[in-house]
């Protein structure tokens, strides 16, 4: 259980890291979106991951209504449908890097 809990809390400070960073940098629009693209292909990894970790950690009550943990499941779930989920995200980090490549070479 504490191995699964220290995952969880990496997943969730490499997310946040990612954030942060794309926060604070003094980017263009153009770079703006790649570094959206890698904050939120961590995000939406690391939100589904951990709230799947949790309801393994809680013995699988969380799809019963006794806890709160299937709220948080179908959460991250509801939030890839609508903001991306990690392939989304990808295809997009891909795509700017083959057109910053072929940007580069006219």
């Amino acid at each position: 259980m504490k191995h699964k809990c220290v995952d969880m809390l990496v997943k969730v400070a490499a997310a946040l890291t990612a954030g942060m960073a794309a926060s604070l940098l003094d980017m263009s629009d153009h770079e703006l979106a790649l570094a959206a693209h890698v904050a939120r292909s961590h995000w939406s990894d690391a939100y589904l991951w951990c709230a799947s970790e949790y309801i393994q950690i809680q013995g699988g009550i969380g799809f019963t209504s006794e806890h709160d943990a299937h709220l948080y499941f179908r959460r991250a779930q509801a939030s890839e449908l609508l903001f991306g989920d990690r392939a989304y995200h990808r295809v997009g980090l891909a795509d700017f890097l083959v057109n910053r490549k072929s940007e580069k070479r006219i």
